[in-house]
């Protein structure tokens, strides 16, 4: 039996658990609950159990806190979290924490059954693959010492392989679902099916790779062939990397060291291609220059908000891959970059959905397809699902004629007035040549779009004052750098100085 603990402080929901499910129909256990965190780390070290369903928000230790706590402890125990908010950083700590599922309260029965149920499979597979390491020295075995270098071949041992030259080729593959084991398990058979049936090669797991020791006479364009041919109908994403060609199954380590090396840079290189020495890293076409690189994802997203207000996608996804590029390159970890660019993303929804009527949907909504790119392995996958999510809301804003972009250009200066606007770069972000939109601007309005901007700034000073705010702090509160420059303006405007006016 699978042995289960379930952990949250409603004793409603826990019960309830324990009662509803069939689990020793479905080859489980519940061997205990707890009611809190601390309590659920008690009887995880009591029962050491192969899966834990943890509520999120309980008080004192939280659920992510658990799980922490637990990885901490050692063993194998999955996870399956529980939560009743639809909370974008819980669910994000809960990718990062590499939790097996993730279910809104009231749980569907259906669903949850669904999930025990591969759960299940996943577990009795790693369970006979433990005994199988664990029987006496196999063939695999004999391979993964040859490839760390830590065993010599016997006179037997090398004639058997009959192994002359070749080199090693690793593959990552990664999943985004709870059927990843079992689909890695069919892929690596397809691959022993095509590669050691025909004696081209070996096959076989080590650490996080699938290892394909190829014969020197089987061409990396075939190999690539054979990949796709293997893995095309799995909806799994892959990289793979090829070492030097070696002489004997000892040389193995060498052309092993070349691949990691290479497998290292993987998130810079396109997916779905053996890389060598050969291949070329993915370069954004456009990168910003140093000094227009923002230093955090905050700032990022306010440099493509814009954008994505306007509708143009096209300038906002340029300067996300540019940005992001251009951190990665000078040397922000893959996790962090992926972390900023998701933040980055999520905020910039987060303001469209304040501001734009039109929208309704709740920020968390669309934190599945933002969490999705902390599963993708490279560079451009991570870029495609944000942009997947911006496109996502920019589809649902208003566009239209210039009448109606003019009409958005008004309405994006009254929610953004306090910031520094200049119609070059609203000329950008609404893909309007300057001058063009300048004129165009003018015709509609009657104003100048400097003119305007500053009427706008000049009404809503007026409110401050009147609200009895110092003269410096509304300056800065409606988007002047420069006080005096803003003392100079308003006088021109209003007839009267701000200090006078805030005295009427």
């Amino acid at each position: 039996m699978i042995k289960v603990v379930i952990v949250d402080d409603e004793k409603m929901i826990r019960e309830g658990l324990k009662a509803i499910m069939p689990w020793q129909e479905m080859g489980y256990e519940v061997v205990a609950t707890a009611a809190n965190g601390r309590e659920g780390v008690e009887k995880f070290s009591e029962h050491r159990p192969d899966l834990m369903i943890v509520d999120i928000r309980m008080p004192g230790m939280d659920g992510l806190e658990l799980i922490e706590s637990v990885r901490a402890l050692g063993g194998s125990t999955r996870f399956l979290i529980l939560s009743g908010y639809a909370d974008f950083e819980y669910a994000k700590r809960a990718i990062k924490l590499q939790t097996d599922g993730y279910l809104l309260k009231p749980v569907d029965e259906d669903e949850l059954q669904q999930h025990l149920m591969k759960l299940r499979d996943i577990l009795e597979a790693e369970a006979s693959e433990r005994l199988r390491a664990a029987a006496p020295k196999d063939r695999d075995q004999l391979f993964r010492e040859l490839l760390e270098g830590t065993v010599e071949l016997s006179k037997t041992d090398q004639d058997e392989l009959n192994w002359t030259n070749g080199r090693i080729l690793l593959l990552r593959l990664s999943g985004v679902s709870l059927e990843s084991g079992e689909l890695q398990a069919a892929v690596k058979e397809r691959l022993v099916e095509a590669v050691e049936q025909e004696g081209r090669g070996f096959v076989f797991w080590h650490q996080q790779e699938l290892v394909l020791a190829l014969r020197d006479t089987y061409e990396l364009d075939q190999a690539q062939q054979l990949l796709q041919q293997a893995i095309q109908d799995s909806a799994m994403d892959w990289v793979a990397s090829a070492g030097r060609v070696v002489k004997g199954p000892c040389a193995w380590p060498a052309s092993r060291a070349d691949a990691q090396a290479l497998l290292k840079e993987a998130f810079r290189y396109a997916g779905r291609q053996i890389i060598t020495d050969g291949v070329e890293p993915v370069v954004p076409a456009w990168l910003p220059e140093e000094g227009d690189v923002p230093d955090n994802a905050a700032a990022l997203a306010d440099k493509v908000y814009y954008a994505v207000d306007a509708g143009n996608t096209e300038a906002a996804q340029r300067m996300l891959e540019g940005v992001g590029w251009s951190w990665y390159l000078t040397g922000t970890s893959e996790q962090e970059l992926k972390s900023r660019l998701v933040q980055a993303t999520h905020s910039i929804i987060h303001r469209l959905v304040q501001h734009r009527p039109e929208l309704t949907r709740e920020p968390g909504d669309y934190a599945p397809e933002l969490l999705h790119a902390y599963r993708m392995s490279h560079f451009t996958d991570v870029i495609a699902c944000v942009m997947q999510a911006l496109e996502t809301v920019v589809s649902r804003l208003d566009q239209g004629s210039s009448d109606q972009q003019i009409k958005r250009l008004i309405d994006f200066i009254h929610r953004n007035y306090n910031q520094q606007l200049r119609l070059e770069m609203l000329a950008e972000v609404f893909n309007y040549n300057s001058a063009y939109l300048g004129k165009l601007f003018k015709t509609k309005t009657g104003e100048y779009f400097n003119t305007y901007l500053d009427k706008v700034r000049i009404e809503h000073a007026k409110t401050m004052l009147a609200e009895g705010m110092k003269v410096y702090q509304v300056a800065d509160r409606v988007g002047y750098l420069n006080a005096d420059y803003f003392h100079t303006k308003f006088k021109k405007y209003v007839g009267i100085s701000p200090t006078g006016y805030r005295k009427l």
